[in-house]
């Protein structure tokens, strides 16, 4: 496979890995905190009203997410790894803007998710480039 074949690859499969964290993680945080009957994501007030616990577990599912797929897609790139986990970083936050675009978040959260999303993406570009870089055998 040439490079623009393992380049496509690695951040389809970044996406795909930013995906089934996201999933999991909010099928376990919809476990811990359930939305209450007749909830109404587009109501403002609704939202504002949800427990401080469940608005920071999506912004911490969010984080490994992007960390998670931003070290898929930097440890399979042919070459600029630390690019491509920042595009995994990236998507993911554009996906996130127009989810809160879509259901009212506060303020906080939009301040939060800009910053968590590329500083998760850079650690977990970073941890594949260390690790994809150093001899074999050296710990």
């Amino acid at each position: 496979m040439g490079k623009i074949g393992r380049g496509i690859l690695a951040v389809i499969l970044g996406f795909v890995t930013f995906f089934v964290v996201v999933m999991i993680g909010g099928h376990v945080s919809h476990l811990i905190f359930p939305l209450p009957a007749g909830f109404d994501h587009h109501d403002p007030e609704a939202v504002k009203a949800l427990p401080l616990g469940a608005l920071v577990a999506l912004l911490v599912v969010w984080a490994l997410a992007a960390f998670a797929g931003a070290w898929v897609a930097a440890r399979l790139a042919p070459g600029g790894k630390l690019a491509f986990g920042l595009s995994i970083g990236l998507i993911g936050l554009l996906a996130a803007v127009a989810i809160m675009l879509m259901i009212p978040h506060p303020v906080w959260m939009w301040v939060v998710a800009v910053v968590e999303f590329l500083f998760a993406a850079y650690l977990g570009a970073r941890l594949a480039t260390r690790n994809a870089t150093r001899p074999a055998g050296k710990v």
